[in-house]
Parts: C-alpha cells; structure tokens; sequence
C-alpha cells in the first residue's frame, strides 16, 4: 500500500529544502556566514582610512562601512596631529594594566585601530596604548568603544610617544 503525503506537507517540505539552500548561500566552508569574519587592525596594513573620525558612524549596523566596529580609533604621536602607527592599544578588565586582557589590537599604518570581535564593555573596561616599552593608561573606565567619538572632540586625542 502506498501512502501519499497531503499536498500542503509537500509544499511545505519543498519550502523548507529551499529555505535550507538559501541559507547555505551565505556561509562558507565553516558553516559560518561571511558577516561571521572578525576583522581586527594589524601592524603593515593600510586598508583603512579616516583617521581622527568616528568608526562607528559607518561601521556599524546599517551603516555604509565594511564590518560592525566594537573598538576603533586613531593613534597619534606626542604632537597630536602626526598619526602612531605601530603602537598597540589593549583593554583590560582591570584598572593599572591588571586582570585580564580582553584585547590587544594593533595599530596599521595609517594610524588607526578596530576591531568587529564581540567584547563585553558594558561593565568598564580600562585602556592602555603602548609604544615599544612606554604605556599610558586612560584614568577612567570606558562602556564604548567609539574611541573617536570622544577623541578629538572633547577630550584630547588618543597619544602614545
């Protein structure tokens, strides 16, 4: 005896197999869909641009700039104008350089910092900018990482010597 599936379960399971092949369209060979890749500054590139602005008001999202920024900002030298390139910034959990470090970006050549990995900042996280064996230390917490937003605007932007 042979059983037939109603016509509505067909349908259905039809839609589903197409649903199913959509959705591997825009995943590569992880199982992850290309919005998954984190991007992350690194000393000798230079694909990134816009020094001293706000990241954040492209890279994020719905915004026009490649990738969601978490972290992003520009380094500069002691002069405040003469982008740092080669500098290193990093977040801790902990105030003084103490508990742990959740990032350690690196700043590309063309002055700029960032990163799209998904980072808790929401309980205060402290930041450190490191040039060869100097390190300076934001006196306060931050809950953001539009490091921009701040820099260069109404506070100072970010130095390292």
């Amino acid at each position: 005896m042979t059983t037939y599936l109603p016509t509505a379960f067909r349908k259905a399971r039809v839609l589903l197999f197409a649903l199913a092949l959509f959705m591997m369209g825009g995943c590569d060979s992880d199982g992850h869909s290309e919005d998954d890749e984190i991007m992350v500054s690194r000393f000798g590139e230079s694909e990134s641009h816009n020094a001293g602005r706000n990241c954040m008001n492209c890279h994020q999202s719905g915004g026009g700039g490649e990738g969601v920024f978490v972290v992003a900002g520009t380094v500069y030298k002691d002069d405040g104008v003469t982008i740092n390139p080669g500098t290193v910034v990093r977040i801790y959990t902990e105030p003084n350089e103490q508990g742990v470090v959740l990032v350690s970006l690196e700043v590309d050549d063309r002055g700029n910092f960032y990163t799209t990995e998904q980072l808790n900042l929401q309980d205060g996280r402290y930041v450190t900018v490191s040039a060869g064996v100097t390190t300076r230390m934001m006196i306060s917490e931050v809950t953001g990482g539009a490091c921009n937003s701040c820099h260069g605007n109404n506070v100072e932007v970010i130095k390292a010597p």
